[in-house]
């Protein structure tokens, strides 16, 4: 494969949309059997293709990566909580491990208000 400038229509031409020329450049693919001289794909061509076969185009590419670094940002700093976290949990077990535990408050639990039914 190797890429070719543009040249006016007719010179050049698109093997996947015969019709269109080429701003831009070309995609010479080489010989193909039973296909007269190289095979030539358009910029349009490779566009239409791309579109055909479900990729994103170049808009949607650009959003998608800038998700994508914005899900790596976010999956930093979540992982960076849950290390907190372990470090917490850990130092939780450490404690009770040398049979320390955490004090009771003293006074008696607060009892629940119930409601008052009206008659």
């Amino acid at each position: 494969m190797r890429r070719i400038p543009a040249l006016p229509f007719g010179v050049h031409h698109c093997s996947v949309l015969p019709h269109k020329g080429s701003d831009e450049f070309f995609v010479e693919v080489g010989a193909v059997p039973e296909h007269p001289g190289p095979l030539r794909i358009s910029v349009t061509g490779i566009r239409e293709l791309a579109k055909v076969a479900g990729l994103p185009s170049g808009d949607e590419s650009v959003m998608l990566l800038e998700d994508r670094d914005r899900l790596l940002v976010e999956n930093r700093a979540l992982l960076e909580q849950v290390d907190e976290l372990e470090r917490f949990a850990q130092a939780i077990d450490t404690i009770e491990s040398a049979d320390f535990r955490a004090r009771k408050r003293p006074g008696r639990k607060p009892q629940k208000q119930q409601e008052e039914v009206g008659v």
